[in-house]
């Protein structure tokens, strides 16, 4: 009887209990193409006040004083940065590895954790503009009336220095136009879980599709400037596999990744580096077990 009762205990454990086809690690490389973005960083880089002063008018009508007003200047002094250009990326890398199933209830459908690791190189191009800019204040206090009088005003100017262009819009002068040829490189590490599915054929190459979500890190070196960010990361494949053993199977494979909204800074200054968007032709080996 008991024997009777532990095989049925079994047999229903085996009915009711996800079934897998197998375990699998997938190893792969390949190259990373990274999309060109525009960029914009705009940066104080010092700001110091003058002032105040103060003279005083006096207006009179024969041997009386019509109006007597001590008036107070001021303001700040403040020089930037304003470049305008384009993250120009060379082709990169990526590799990676992933750990997964098959799912033998859904032939063909399989899980994994997949760690991943991309890197590419890049020319920062643009125009570099160094602006002055100067704010001033004035304020007048009345001073015949007992109760004192306040009225203020700010407005901006700025000398013309050579070379400089002279922007009446935003009224600020442009101390020199420098076009620089920056470099350096962004990386982004990436940890994802996927789901692909094999469509079944009869022969070795079988085609598949999928994609997964995570988390990534991205990292970008700019010369002497430097930051990082992370975020929600996913991405989509399409690719084909050849069977060359029972067990193993070579794998080419196309992926588009991206990790959006990135705010990367270094001293406070955003690097202009807003998202990571990538495209990947990939050559694996899945190797199951």
């Amino acid at each position: 009887m008991k024997k009777h009762l532990l095989a049925s205990t079994a047999a229903a454990a085996a009915l009711t209990a996800p079934s897998y086809a197998g375990n699998y690690v997938t190893g792969f490389g390949g190259v990373n193409l990274l999309d060109n973005q525009s960029v914009h960083i705009n940066a104080p880089l010092l700001t110091t006040g003058f002032g105040p002063y103060t003279t005083t008018t006096t207006n009179t009508s024969g041997s009386v004083v019509t109006s007597s007003w001590l008036i107070t200047y001021g303001g700040t002094k403040s020089l930037f940065m304003d470049f305008n250009g384009e993250y120009d990326f060379d082709n990169g890398f990526v590799i990676g590895a992933a750990l997964g199933c098959d799912i033998d209830a859904i032939p063909g459908l399989s899980v994994e954790g997949e760690l991943a690791y991309r890197k590419n190189d890049f020319d920062l191009k643009g125009d570099l503009k160094v602006g002055y800019h100067i704010r001033k204040y004035a304020t007048k206090h009345n001073l015949l009336s007992a109760t004192t009088k306040y009225s203020a005003y700010q407005f901006t100017f700025s000398a013309n220095y050579w070379p400089s262009t002279v922007y009446l819009l935003s009224n600020t002068y442009y101390l020199s136009t420098l076009l620089p040829d920056g470099d350096g490189d962004v990386t982004a590490f990436s940890i994802m879980a996927n789901v692909w599915y094999e469509f079944g054929t009869s022969g070795p190459v079988k085609p598949y599709i999928g994609g997964g979500v995570g988390w990534a890190k991205v990292d970008v070196d700019l010369g002497g400037a430097s930051g990082d960010d992370s975020g929600l990361a996913w991405q989509l494949g399409l690719g084909v596999s050849y069977d060359l053993s029972d067990t193993t199977s070579l794998r080419l494979e196309y992926r588009r990744f991206q990790v959006n909204g990135l705010d990367i800074t270094d001293g406070g200054v955003n690097l202009g580096f807003e998202d990571y968007e990538a495209d990947d032709i990939i050559i694996g080996v899945k190797v199951n077990f």
